[in-house]
């Protein structure tokens, strides 16, 4: 059995006892999240496929109740028999699930919103931050940099990176191209350091 803890209800339960606490919200490529999820986690793809709805599912109810501040609007779409609610997405044996993110982090490059999931780097509010891991990668100590700043951290700390992503992705030319291009994108946007 899998378990899947609900961000949401976690987070309100010690808000609500004074406790402090931060989410970071690491959010990955889909395909190679399931990629990943099928050689090291789960090795049925129909249960590895459910995994990745109800993770979606729980992400997108942390997004809307603490970014989006929505939590009033579905509320009243919330089943009467625990804290995971049915959105867009359907039920299965009373599990939430939805199959796209609420936030997709290469679509923030293009756009030109004042919406918070389109128009920051790292978009956060209520003590939640969403990371992406791709971004993570391309920019390594920069967005280290600017997640630091967002958590008010004060550390000249750099880690490592592995991209766990490199081995499902297209030839090295390709991705330095691509590197290049979101790097140039968010270093002249409003938001990067």
């Amino acid at each position: 059995e899998r378990y899947f803890l609900n961000l949401t209800s976690h987070k309100q339960w010690y808000d609500s006892h004074g406790t402090e606490q931060y989410y970071i919200i690491m959010v990955r490529n889909k395909e190679y999240s399931f990629q990943s999820r099928l050689k090291a986690h789960c090795r049925f793809p129909k249960q590895a496929k459910l995994e990745e709805s109800v993770a979606t599912g729980i992400i997108n109810h942390a997004i809307r109740t603490f970014l989006l501040e929505q939590a009033s609007g579905i509320a009243a779409a919330a089943d009467t028999g625990g804290n995971l609610l049915k959105l867009n997405g359907q039920y299965d044996d009373g599990i939430w699930t939805e199959q796209d993110l609420l936030w997709d982090a290469e679509q923030q490059e293009t756009t030109n919103s004042s919406d918070i999931l389109t128009s920051s780097l790292i978009p956060s509010k209520n003590n939640v931050v969403l990371v992406s891991y791709e971004k993570l990668m391309r920019l390594k100590d920069d967005y280290v940099k600017q997640l630091y700043k967002t958590l008010g951290i004060e550390s000249d700390h750099r880690p490592i990176f592995k991209d766990g992503n490199a081995k499902y992705e297209g030839t090295t030319a390709d991705r330095q191209w691509h590197d290049r291009t979101i790097y140039h994108r968010l270093r002249n946007s409003r938001n990067f350091l």
